[in-house]
């Protein structure tokens, strides 16, 4: 498996599904990348909520 982690994105304070969260890195990637093939499995956050810092994904 290859993975990624992502830092710094905006997380949903009223609670986000790994859906959302799949869908919101497909964007991020696609727009500021531009990859020319890219299938996305998974994307979730990691860890709990830290205070006004978003948790890793």
């Amino acid at each position: 498996r290859n993975n990624i982690r992502l830092s710094g994105v905006e997380e949903r304070r009223d609670g986000e599904t790994w859906e959302q969260t799949s869908t919101m890195v497909s964007a991020l990637i696609a727009d500021k990348l531009q990859p020319e093939d890219m299938t996305l499995e998974r994307a979730q956050r990691v860890g709990p909520l830290r205070g006004d810092k978003p948790c890793p994904i």
